[in-house]
């Protein structure tokens, strides 16, 4: 009888210990559950942020281009009335360099008319029979010509200031002087004088640099003393005017050329 008592109370105490058992494994269950269902509810943390994106460069064609040109200063740059910079300038120095090179009797008759071109044929022909040396004749006439281009080119563009003018008219001054004692020494016999025409020669060469002196090179200046040196050779004078030279056909037609230009007034 007590056993069987006792057999009873020891069922009834396991089924209590596996009801308590189940209750704990359902609430381990739940716990599981709940944990599972925090990890997946939990956010993720955020991403690093992404760097900023790099401005894109843009590029000036025009810039791109010149630079292939290897300019020195951006295409798109425009340069203002103070700069240095003047087409005009630009223009001058281009006529210049340009007609330096194309020099000769053929440009010159595009300054000059046709008596001054027949007196520089004529004097190349002199010099050339004076000295027996083409190439000296041709660098006397060919520096006439680079002076007479290059006055010209600083007058027809108004290089020439006012009191630049006022020595140009006594250079024409001067310079018809000369020719008509060249003329009269020419035409009259024993009438020449060495130290008079020569003293005007160099006054001519003085007034010359003082008009082209602000407005071309020394190499240019050099060009006005070669020529001159040239004409005030003594000996070369001498010659000229002597009345038995074998130069008195070619210098004849100089004077020729030289007197029918000043009755047309060409000088």
């Amino acid at each position: 009888m007590n056993e069987s008592r006792q057999a009873g109370e020891d069922m009834q105490a396991g089924r209590r210990s596996g009801v308590q058992a189940g209750k704990q494994a359902e609430a381990g269950r739940r716990r599981g559950k709940a944990t599972d269902g925090a990890l997946l509810l939990t956010p993720l943390p955020p991403p690093p942020p992404l760097p900023p994106p790099q401005p894109r460069l843009a590029v000036d064609k025009r810039v791109l281009y010149a630079s292939t040109f290897s300019l020195r200063q951006p295409l798109h740059t425009p340069r203002r009335m103070g700069d240095s910079f003047k087409a005009r300038d630009i223009s001058l120095k281009a006529q210049k360099k340009l007609l330096s090179k194309m020099s000769n009797k053929t440009m010159a008759k595009n300054f000059i008319d046709g008596n001054l071109a027949s007196v520089l044929d004529n004097l190349y022909s002199l010099f050339k029979g004076y000295t027996g040396n083409k190439k000296e004749a041709e660098k006397v006439v060919k520096n006439i010509i680079k002076i007479v281009v290059k006055i010209n080119i600083l007058y027809r563009n108004d290089e020439f200031s006012a009191e630049d003018l006022k020595v140009a008219n006594q250079l024409r001054n001067k310079f018809n002087t000369i020719v008509k004692t060249v003329i009269s020494f020419f035409e009259v016999a024993f009438t020449f004088d060495k130290v008079f025409l020569t003293k005007n020669i160099n006054d001519c060469r003085d007034l010359l640099k003082q008009l082209v002196g602000n407005h071309l090179t020394d190499k240019s200046l050099g060009r006005i003393d070669h020529v001159l040196d040239a004409f005030t050779d003594p000996a070369f004078m001498e010659e000229m005017f002597r009345p038995e030279s074998p130069h008195r056909p070619i210098l004849q037609k100089i004077i020729d050329d030289m007197s029918k230009a000043f009755d047309e007034g060409g000088i």
